[in-house]
């Protein structure tokens, strides 16, 4: 289980969270659950190219990259895990304000810190891949039960030499440890409106262009300098926007989540109340379930619709076992019966392999957890209810995958004296029982009051 560790991340002073194979994160507005789901985004995001250069600078690639080579991870990495995971989220702290899409630099104390509560048995693994090109051919494999990387590259220039290389030890000590990483925003219901103007290329170029000076006119390369060519959205959002542009050209592709389980589709489209189709020269239509409802372009859809728009096509398209699934407010412009239902169906995600990682203000939405959690007791009782309400047993929640956090403002020691006080902004862990599920005091407590102030009303 990977844990992540923040610092001084937006709202939140500190907090940590093991990710499990389904994580909540509750509290009120402007407490640091989006900005804890973002900072992890952008870690997990980046963790390819932050990894490869890692494992370049620790096999001191920079040197003399030999056509034959063995690499040992026994000596490199084994036992070694959380040592590596800490020297790489070191380096994505300089990437913090643009994961954020912050204006101002984060304070430099701002972290976030992974690490692994086990390390992964490398040396069972076998890995082989060949890179032929029309000029040389680079070869990189390690047997099952070796310990010993082996690189053959002939006549491979030793600059592309060391980016294989790196790149494939990455790939190696960490693709079973670090999941492949999807973000649905809460900012989905307006781009599902605005993505064909939103070309964020287009866009970051017109804006460099602007901000040019007249040095730098004379010099039109300098338009295409990093620093310049960047966007001013949170790395989520930005992922967003690409993922929905591009979505016509992934019409034709089923992900492995769906081959597998195509009654998900179905549980979708219970919420969505329709489908979604593609028509010539038109883009992206839905089609209600109501007799005889024509198709409908997505700014005329409803704002449920819209919302659902990047989920659907994530299961439909994206989702493979191993992925991690971060979703800002599910409940977004959901009748309380669908945000049942899309508990119902992020659970069924779960079970079919895929971590899930929710930001929620819905009490219905956490109260449905708690009855799939009550249901997995398979209880005499909880299989009638079962069988009664039509739950389907890819809809029972081990609670044992579970874990809930809520904000909270903590009173801590300050400097480790213990007659000063000062106060935390953190994230407290929950307990998830079989019998009865999650408690969530934010939301139990606000209920309790509009209970009694109603009832003092009606009844004095």
């Amino acid at each position: 289980m990977l844990r992540f560790r923040l610092k001084n991340v937006g709202a939140l002073d500190e907090a940590e969270i093991d990710l499990a194979d389904l994580t909540v994160i509750c509290g009120e507005n402007n407490t640091g659950k989006t900005y804890a789901a973002y900072a992890i985004y952008g870690l997990l995001r980046e963790w390819r190219e932050l990894s490869t250069a890692f494992v370049r600078q620790r096999l001191a690639l920079d040197g003399e990259s030999r056509p034959l080579a063995e690499y040992d991870i026994n000596d490199l990495f084994v036992g070694k895990m959380n040592e590596c995971l800490t020297e790489i989220a070191k380096a994505y702290a300089s990437k913090l304000q643009r994961a954020l899409g912050a204006r101002r630099r984060p304070s430099t104390t701002s972290t976030i810190t992974m690490m692994t509560d086990e390390d992964p048995n490398l040396i069972v693994r076998s890995y082989q891949k060949e890179l032929p090109r029309d000029d040389f051919t680079v070869m990189i494999s390690k047997g099952p039960d070796e310990h010993v990387v082996r690189v053959v590259g002939n006549g491979a220039p030793r600059y592309l030499l060391r980016y294989y290389i790196a790149d494939a030890m990455a790939d190696i000590v960490f693709s079973g440890l670090v999941p492949r990483v999807h973000i649905s925003s809460a900012e989905r219901t307006g781009i599902s409106i605005f993505r064909t103007e939103l070309d964020l290329a287009r866009t970051r170029l017109l804006k460099a262009i602007q901000d040019m000076d007249s040095r730098d006119l004379r010099e039109p390369e300098m338009v295409f300098l990093p620093a310049r060519y960047s966007s001013a959205y949170a790395w989520p959002v930005e992922d967003n926007i690409d993922f929905v542009r591009e979505l016509e050209m992934q019409s034709g592709v089923s992900s492995e989540i769906l081959e597998a389980n195509p009654s998900m589709l179905d549980a979708f489209e219970r919420i969505l109340g329709g489908a979604y189709e593609f028509a010539p020269n038109r883009g992206i239509m839905f089609r209600s379930k109501a007799h005889g409802n024509p198709s409908v372009a997505m700014n005329e859809a409803s704002s449920c619709v819209r919302a659902l728009l990047d989920v659907g096509f994530y299961i439909r398209c994206k989702a493979r076992p191993g992925d991690l699934f971060i979703i800002d407010e599910p409940e977004l412009n959901l009748h309380p019966k669908n945000q049942c239902l899309m508990a119902r169906l992020l659970v069924r995600l779960v079970n079919a392999g895929v971590k899930v990682l929710i930001t929620t203000h819905s009490d219905y939405f956490v109260r449905e957890l708690n009855t799939m959690i009550m249901l997995a007791q398979r209880t005499e009782l909880a299989r009638a209810v079962q069988t009664r309400e039509g739950y389907d047993d890819t809809e029972l929640l081990d609670p044992g995958r579970v874990r809930l956090y809520v904000t909270r403002t903590l009173d801590v020691e300050t400097d480790g004296d213990t007659t000063a006080r000062s106060s935390v902004n953190s994230l407290v862990s929950v307990a998830v029982l079989p019998d009865t599920g999650i408690g969530v005091a934010t939301f139990d407590d606000t209920i309790r009051k509009i209970n009694e102030v109603q009832d003092e009303i009606l009844f004095g």
